[in-house]
């Protein structure tokens, strides 16, 4: 390709994708497209065709945000834009997000309790409060990944009653089949014995007497909660640790007479009370 003013040999510059003549200086094409990645892809995080993906997002993220000069006219886009069930969503997802920022779980918690939650509005929930329905979501995705928070923190931080939260709850469960998963014995027992500032050889021995109540059937019914507060209470005394029983059932969110009540069954047992 020669120039077509002086006949001169054409360049392209690699920058800027010009192509112009090496002899007189005409700019024979501006820019000319290109398949390879520029330098904004190779060296930076950042890409170009906007934010990640996200369930937290009425849109997932793949909506067009529109910013008009006047309120009335977002006001109105958002009228004509989404009907009565993407507006609940929409203000699912923002409970979601508060209730998880309350929390501090992180985003892959949030981002399946997004989940759940698309799937609710679609099925009618009850009528509650839709931080309460957020707030079990965000339960039963704690719980699905093995992470221990009682259904009294997520009442705690929604600031909604737990009669309420445990209804919603119910809703997942019984209508939607969400799967709510047992937390495993262990991580209760290490929760538990944190809040009380207990050392790790005494879970690692309550864990040995939930292995004991288990293999007696004292589990059976109960929640991994009540059980490991009882382990633990147990050791404390074997080892003669002056830690009341009211104490250990208000860091694991049960009552005392729960607690108690399991104690009094196990003391048929041999070698467990001390």
């Amino acid at each position: 390709m020669s120039c077509p003013e002086c006949g001169g040999v054409i360049h392209e510059d690699e920058e800027t994708g010009e192509l112009y003549c090496l002899k007189c200086g005409l700019v024979v094409l501006e820019k000319t497209p290109t398949l390879e990645p520029t330098p904004h892809e190779i060296f930076s995080d950042d890409k170009r065709f906007g934010p990640k993906l996200t369930r937290l997002l009425p849109d997932s993220g793949l909506g067009t945000l529109i910013k008009g000069g006047r309120k009335s006219f977002s006001r109105i886009h958002n009228t004509i834009s989404s009907d009565g069930e993407s507006r609940s969503l929409r203000k699912l997802l923002s409970e979601v997000v508060w209730v998880s920022s309350r929390l501090g779980v992180s985003r892959e918690v949030s981002e399946r309790a997004a989940a759940l939650c698309r799937i609710a509005v679609s099925k009618k929930p009850p009528r509650c409060p839709l931080r309460a329905l957020a707030a079990s979501a965000i339960y039963l995705s704690l719980k699905e990944m093995g992470f221990t928070r009682t259904l009294q923190e997520l009442s705690a931080a929604a600031d909604i009653p737990l009669s309420t939260v445990a209804k919603c709850l119910g809703f997942y469960v019984f209508t939607l089949g969400v799967r709510n998963r047992q937390p495993e014995p262990e991580a209760v027992i290490s929760r538990i014995g944190n809040a009380l500032e207990l050392g790790r050889e005494v879970c690692w021995e309550a864990e040995q007497i939930y292995t004991k109540l288990r293999s007696r059937g004292l589990t059976a019914g109960r929640r991994p909660v009540v059980v490991a507060s009882a382990a633990l209470y147990l050791v404390c005394r074997r080892r003669g640790i002056r830690l009341p029983a009211s104490r250990i059932a208000e860091a694991a969110g049960i009552s005392d007479a729960t607690l108690r009540k399991l104690v009094r069954a196990a003391a048929n047992i041999d070698g467990l009370m001390g």
